[in-house]
Order: structure tokens, then sequence, then C-alpha cells
């Protein structure tokens, strides 16, 4: 129970975070229910599955959301984790015709599925983490009717991106596939990824996974598995009150110990 109320704390401390900016949008026709994500103004609207990072190169946050207001993956930076400001133009266009978009093109290689009227590829909770000189964004997207999910990555030399180069990474063998990736870069430069296994419920839960990765050289970019390593299981969700849920894990270390972050139940 501790752990819970200590989960669910912070979770929505991290919630008033990202809110406590107030600014009218100017909507998007486009997309119902989310206001636009207007270049390089304040926004304290819709941003779901936040996922922040620190760069001490720039002296700023950086955050990143599942699809929103016009962008597949909406990035702003902040200097007090108070005031957020959407992301400028980087010199990319997505199919909306937004010049801002940390991810204008999601997938190459015609594995996803677009679901018509909303945002390409059914994109959810992108991870974003520095590893060595190289900025890698994990992601995942829907690949068929079903709602089946598998993870994706792509790199930039910036931490707004544009993230290039998007490539298939991993898929489970489970009925629903792989969600939430989250890279993690330990103290001693050390990279992981973990997610999650959407599980089958009756059979297993939702199982939490980590395993190192690597970055190629510089300018080559391309992201695996660390060539020896081996997944390790973390956890997997249970029928007691995560009622086999268990999603969006995030590792931290934090005093010399590592934390592990995650939501569980509806």
């Amino acid at each position: 129970m501790v752990v819970e109320l200590t989960m669910r704390k912070y979770l929505v401390l991290l919630a008033l975070v990202v809110v406590s900016s107030t600014l009218g949008a100017t909507p998007v026709s486009a997309y119902q229910g989310a206001s636009y994500f207007e270049p390089n103004k304040p926004y304290a609207q819709n941003f779901p599955d936040p996922s922040v990072v620190w760069d001490a190169s720039t002296g700023r946050y950086y955050a990143f959301a599942t699809t929103t207001g016009g962008v597949n993956v909406p990035a702003m930076w902040s200097t007090d984790l108070v005031t957020w400001t959407a992301a400028p133009g980087n010199g990319s266009t997505n199919a909306n015709g937004q010049p801002h978009d940390a991810l204008p093109l999601p997938d190459t290689s015609g594995i996803a599925v677009n679901r018509g009227g909303h945002f390409p590829y059914d994109l959810w909770a992108p991870g974003v983490a520095k590893v060595g000189a190289t900025w890698v964004m994990f992601y995942a997207l829907r690949i068929d009717n079903n709602g089946r999910r598998c993870l994706w990555y792509a790199t930039s030399s910036a931490p707004m991106g544009p993230y290039t180069n998007a490539t298939y990474f991993y898929c489970s063998d489970d009925p629903m596939g792989s969600i939430d990736p989250q890279p993690f870069v330990d103290t001693d430069g050390s990279a992981y990824l973990v997610w999650k296994d959407e599980g089958l419920i009756g059979g297993y839960g939702q199982r939490t996974w980590a395993r190192r990765i690597m970055v190629g050289a510089p300018g080559a970019g391309a992201v695996s598995f660390l060539v020896g390593s081996s997944a390790s299981l973390l956890f997997e969700s249970d029928n007691s009150w995560e009622a086999y849920v268990a999603e969006s894990p995030s590792v931290v270390r934090f005093n010399g110990e590592l934390l592990l972050f995650y939501s569980g139940n509806s």
C-alpha cells in the first residue's frame, strides 16, 4: 500500500507540473478535443503520457507526449518545470503541415497501420534519452486492426528533433504486443530500454522488462540491444490491486538506488 500511495502521489505531482502554466490556444479543426500545439508558444493543454528528460548541455528540461494538438509527438522545453514552451520549427514538416513535430514520419516500413481520420500510426508513449552523442526516441505503433502494438525508435542530433530514420525495433509474442518503451541511462553511461509486454489476462499478467541497448557510431545512429545481453524480467502484474494492469514503467537512480515507477489498475 505504501508503494501504491507513493506512486500515485508522484503521478499527481507530475501532472500538476505539466499543466501549471495557462494560455488559450487556437484549435485545429482536424483534431477535435486537443488544443493546437502552437510552435514556440507557452503550452498548458492536453499532454498525455508525459516523458521528461534533463539536458545539462542546454540547461533545459524536455518533455514529450503521445500524439496531440496536430503533431505526432509534441515536444516542449522548460527551465523551471513550471512554464513549458512548445517546440519551434525544426526544419521538417509532418503530414498535417506542422513544422515543429518532433517525429514528422513515424514509420517508413509499412508495418504500422494508419487508423483513418486519427493521427498517423496510432502512436503511444514516446520515451527519449541521450545515449552517447545521439538522442534516441522509442515509441509504440499499432500494427493491426486488433490493436496489437510494437516498438520503434528514431534518432536525432538535437533533443527536440526532428527524430528521423524511424526503425522497427522489437515486439513480444503476447497477443497485444509491447508498449510503453522508456530508455534509461545510468550514472556509468550504460543504457537500457524498459518496456512492458501486454500479457494475457487469466493466463499471465503484463510483464515489465529491461535490457541493455547500444547506439552505433555518431552519424550511423542505428540502435540495437547490446550484443550478448538478455532481457531481465523486472516484475509481472497480478490480480491484486493492479488487476493485471501495470503500465508506463520508468526507471531512475536516486540516492544510489534504482527506483521503478509505474501505473496499475484502471
